[in-house]
């Protein structure tokens, strides 16, 4: 195996070198480190030219497998930093070295050799000797940082700004003027935090003080401060908020007609804020000068990007719904009042935020024709606007509104959960039905959009008087084809378990394009629906099966009458089938069958499945049978694979509780020693065990915050800020006081940041509850850009979003769930 990777690395192709760096990156070979030092040594002038082939990663790689060589013979370090012959270019690659060295030695080598290093290292590539300063706490080194605050070559200066902030908080306060530049906003992450952690009042005055000196180093502080908004206080807030009113009322016409992404700058950094606090005076100073101004930009841009995103735009409409103001209702309605579609689509799917004022314009679109082509299709265009509207009033409570409209549209399109936007049944005046009765007394001679909007509006009206017309119009199935979908949705919305019902909605089981909602009206009566089902199961190969056929099965589990012919139809499906993407082995698990058995644990164990859902099935249901062997699969699966990772954490604690912090813990590490990329797991992780009880959980992090590895602190400090706030905060307070390592101490930063987060949601909810509703628009946007997703989402967590949407209008827990489901999306 050395031979081989021997041959990989002194083999002139950049591929092979490549292969056998990966592979010493994992397996340290001794004897090779010094034709590792020999192609690092030549990444790095690579890099450094303009005609260089390597890529950083290159040279990140090569570093990787060098430290991991050095780690187990430190000596060769030493050695090569006494070498005369070394040429002194290399110098900065020995300290890059020295500086990220895991081992003990590491210390006693740099203050062995900082003298000859400080005197040898090249004058415009002197980083590595600030990292080092750092990370060995070399005090005495102060005034060469100072020093190194004007130095812009090699980022020198961010990096003595990171260093300075950890070692002499009060020395880089005094002489932070000297460092603002590029290095100011490329190091910001290391210093900004630990000077805001140690210094907070201090700090927030320097940088007003810095932000009033001049424009450029206002707008510089804007990109070093994007991720610390939270951190500010009233001055400095206001500073900005009136740095950007001038700025956007001075250039006024320029903004509605140019460009303009400045305004997202400003507007992508005031969009961060998420403590109320900041949130209220942001409203307050907003009323006058910078809200008018914004509508008219907003109001300017509409259309302007025909068929594509207008980041200005809608960077403003966000910055509008927080400011709870009359903003955002200007800007919906002239959306909805655009000539044009897709300037009226943006303002549908917000019409909600927009209030009262937006309902008399959402009538008129939902009214609008929606055509009938030759093929007895509807123009997409239409039905799409019509739906929105439709939505959009029924999330407004305008019920009487939506009946006019739907006569008015010939056909409207209404989602099966209408009802619920509604929120639920309310008598509605018999004369505003009246037309739908005499549709139904005269069937035969209506047409067939009179037939569809009358079902409409017979569902929507939740009037129990329906029942029997709608039940005689059955017998003419061929004139209610148009709005099967709506005979489903009112007789089921209207409480009828006749025979007739159940027929027709059996009938429709005999289509592909009605059988789900046949499907569906016969499970909304159980009693009497089951039995068609199961014929309708039984009848249909199972090649033709479809997801929601699958859904069926599960379904009529749940019932005693049919719990048997549920799991005798699954297993032969799941035999004959086994390939198939969606499979009820959540019902199968429940048999003892061998073959099922082998089945479940095939799939649970596979890599390669392309649906992620089935492999989750397939562990769920190993779980309920063989525990020990679904824990193997999941390791196998968090070790290879990096889909479903918090899906996978969340069931291992279920499971095995007692060992997940330490198992999580080492397999992190394993994972991070190996090279994997797996940023995602630490917090999937860390959610998983935010609720476990204390003695399982804080004395094990608090034994891992002991350990001599650093990358094993930092990953325990990682997970311990997922817990809830003011959990283990003195011994995390302990641990930063006298830690070193910028690994561990960038960990603090984002657990402290992640709790402060949470706790900013907790004072988020208390106003949420007494707020008006425009307000509850402003802190609801405000909780989706501060909440983890997947926490507000889980129903077992404090965080959960339904605990304070439960008895609100259903219009936020809408927006809340569709938000959600965009950001965990987007979640890798």
């Amino acid at each position: 195996m050395d031979a081989e990777v021997g041959r990989l690395i002194y083999s002139n192709s950049l591929l092979s070198q490549q292969v056998g760096i990966a592979v010493l990156k994992i397996k340290p070979v001794i004897v090779l480190v010094d034709r590792l030092w020999e192609l690092h040594c030549l990444r790095s002038l690579d890099l450094q030219s303009e005609n260089g082939i390597s890529h950083v990663s290159h040279y990140e790689d090569c570093h990787a497998a060098l430290k991991a060589c050095v780690r187990q013979h430190p000596q060769w370090l030493m050695d090569k930093i006494n070498n005369l012959e070394l040429n002194f270019q290399f110098f900065p690659e020995l300290g890059y070295l020295i500086s990220s060295l895991d081992h003990p030695l590491a210390v006693k080598i740099w203050f062995k050799n900082k003298a000859m290093l400080l005197e040898k290292m090249p004058k415009d590539r002197r980083r590595s000797l600030v990292y080092c300063i750092s990370r060995f706490n070399d005090i005495s080194e102060i005034n060469f940082l100072t020093n190194c605050l004007v130095e812009k070559s090699d980022y020198v200066d961010g990096a003595a700004l990171a260093a300075l902030a950890k070692l002499d908080p009060d020395a880089l306060l005094k002489n932070i003027d000297a460092g603002v530049g590029f290095g100011f906003v490329l190091f910001c992450n290391q210093w900004v935090p630990d000077l805001l952690h140690v210094r907070p009042e201090a700090t927030r005055r320097k940088l007003l003080e810095l932000a009033m000196t001049d424009k450029e180093k206002s707008r510089i502080l804007k990109q070093a401060l994007l991720k610390y908004v939270d951190e500010f206080d009233i001055p400095l807030l206001e500073f900005f908020l009136e740095n950007f009113k001038n700025k956007i009322n001075d250039n006024l016409i320029d903004a509605c007609n140019g460009d303009s992404m400045w305004i997202s700058v400003y507007l992508s950094f005031f969009n961060k804020i998420t403590k109320l606090e900041l949130l209220d005076f942001m409203i307050r100073y907003s009323v006058v000068g910078l809200e008018g101004a914004l509508v008219r930009v907003a109001v300017e841009r509409i259309g302007r990007f025909e068929g594509g995103h207008d980041y200005v735009l809608e960077d403003i409409r966000l910055f509008l719904i927080r400011l709870a103001g009359y903003g955002i209702s200007e800007l919906i309605l002239a959306e909805l009042s655009s000539d044009f579609f897709r300037r009226r689509y943006a303002g549908l799917e917000a019409a909600a935020i927009g209030g009262d004022v937006v309902i008399s314009v959402l009538e008129k679109i939902a009214g609008n024709k929606v055509a009938w082509s030759a093929d007895g299709t509807t123009a997409s265009e239409a039905m799409r606007e019509n739906y929105h509207a439709m939505v959009a009033l029924a999330l407004l409570g305008a019920r009487e509104k939506i009946i006019d409209a739907i006569w008015l549209s010939g056909y409207p399109a209404l989602p099966i959960d209408f009802m619920s936007l509604l929120g639920g049944a309310r008598p509605v005046p018999k004369v505003m039905i009246q037309r739908a009765f005499e549709v139904f007394a005269n069937i035969k001679n209506a047409e067939r959009g009179e037939i569809v909007c009358a079902l409409a509006v017979a569902w929507v009206s939740a009037d129990t008087d329906f029942i029997i017309p709608i039940r005689n119009s059955l017998k003419y199935p061929e004139l209610l084809s148009v709005g099967f979908v709506y005979v489903c949705m009112a007789l089921q919305e209207l409480g009828d378990d006749s025979d007739d019902f159940m027929h027709y909605a059996n009938n429709l089981l005999r289509d592909e394009k009605t059988r789900a909602y046949g499907c569906r009206a016969l499970l909304s009566i159980p009693e009497k629906g089951i039995k068609y089902l199961m014929l309708y199961l039984e009848s249909i190969p199972f090649e033709r099966w479809q997801p929601f056929d699958v859904e069926v099965v599960r379904s009529i589990f749940k019932f005693e009458r049919s719990r048997d012919f549920a799991l005798r139809i699954s297993i032969k499906y799941c035999l004959e089938l086994p390939d198939a993407i969606f499979l009820p082995l959540d019902v199968v698990c429940e048999d003892n069958f061998p073959e099922i058995r082998d089945l479940i644990v095939e799939i649970a164990f596979r890599l390669d499945y392309i649906s992620t859902s089935k492999t989750m099935s397939a562990i769920k249901a190993l779980v309920k049978i063989a525990p020990d062997r679904a824990t193997d699969a999941i390791l196998k699966h968090l070790r290879k694979s990096e889909n479903s990772e918090c899906e996978l954490c969340a069931l291992f604690v279920r499971i095995n509780p007692e060992n997940a912090v330490e198992v999580f813990l080492n397999l992190i590490i394993d994972l991070d020693r190996s090279g994997a990329k797996r940023e995602n797991i630490r917090a999937a992780a860390g959610r998983a065990i935010r609720w476990l009880e204390k003695d399982l959980i804080d004395v094990k992090l608090v034994g891992f915050f002991e350990s001599s590895d650093r990358k094993e602190r930092a990953i325990a400090v990682d997970l311990a800020g997922w817990l809830p706030p003011y959990r283990l905060d003195a011994q995390l307070e302990v641990l930063i006081r006298d830690e070193n390592e910028d690994l561990v101490r960038g960990s603090f930063f984002d657990a402290m940041r992640r709790r402060n987060s949470e706790k900013n949601l907790y004072v988020l909810y208390d106003d949420f509850e007494l707020a008006e509703t425009k307000m509850r628009w402003a802190l609801l946007y405000t909780i989706m850009q501060a909440g983890d997703p997947i926490l507000l989402a889980d129903k077992n967590d404090p965080l959960w979003i339904g605990g304070i949407l439960g008895g609100a209008p259903c219009m936020y827990m809408r927006y809340a769930d569709a938000e959600i489901g965009r950001k965990i999306k987007k979640i890798p």
